[in-house]
């Protein structure tokens, strides 16, 4: 299976594959350290054009189906323990609070091709697409509607910063916003969206971590 994520502790690289599988690479000799139990990478299941999201323990929550969210979606996960975010192929975002019912949808709208990578940190999701566009967004205010509207809301973006390629990967590290290029790292300003800087590397990006 191939691997669903990637991260750096200390002088190791931890890898998930997508069947939740986790490996721990040696960062000096690439050599394998551990392989660990097990982990879902999200509880989520697609059942036909329905999630399904699992219970969760830790936050006293029963398994809860939306229906007809898996229809032409490209990816799910979570942004927290109560709100998931679903990429669909129209080049949207879903977000939704699958625990609290009646809570409306919110549309993520602005990208123009399909979204390639989707971070979040605190109040603000980042996501990046095949049109070379990056996009900032305060998920919290995804929620400010009443309960009462059940028409999905679209939230307006912070900030667009347009690329020269698409985005691969992203991530954010303290105030800034790490976007993966084909070829090339740039870092953005969270406040502005504004370029700091550009690394190129040799090879072609795939996914990266972060190393503390």
């Amino acid at each position: 299976q191939g691997a669903a994520g990637v991260r750096f502790e200390g002088k190791l690289v931890v890898t998930r594959s997508q069947r939740g599988v986790i490996r721990q690479f040696n960062l000096k000799t690439g050599k394998l350290q551990e392989t660990l139990k097990k982990e879902p990478v999200a509880p989520v299941a697609y059942v036909g054009q329905n999630l399904k999201f699992e219970a969760n323990p830790a936050t006293r929550t029963k398994a809860v189906t939306l229906k007809g969210l898996a229809k032409d979606v490209a990816s799910v996960g979570l942004v927290n323990d109560s709100v998931a975010y679903v990429i669909r192929a129209d080049a949207t975002v879903l977000l939704v609070k699958p625990y609290e019912p009646g809570t409306p949808t919110t549309v993520l709208r602005g990208h123009i091709d399909s979204v390639t990578a989707l971070a979040s940190s605190g109040n603000w999701i980042a996501t990046a697409s095949a049109d070379g566009v990056v996009l900032l967004w305060n998920w919290n205010e995804a929620f400010a509607r009443p309960a009462r509207d059940e028409a999905p809301g679209t939230l307006e973006e912070v900030w667009k910063t347009q690329l020269a390629d698409l985005g691969v990967d992203t991530h954010f590290r303290a105030d800034t916003l790490w976007v993966g290029r084909q070829d090339s790292f740039v870092e953005l300003d969270i406040a502005t969206g504004k370029l700091r800087r550009k690394l190129e590397v040799p090879g072609q990006i795939c996914a990266f971590g972060d190393k503390a």
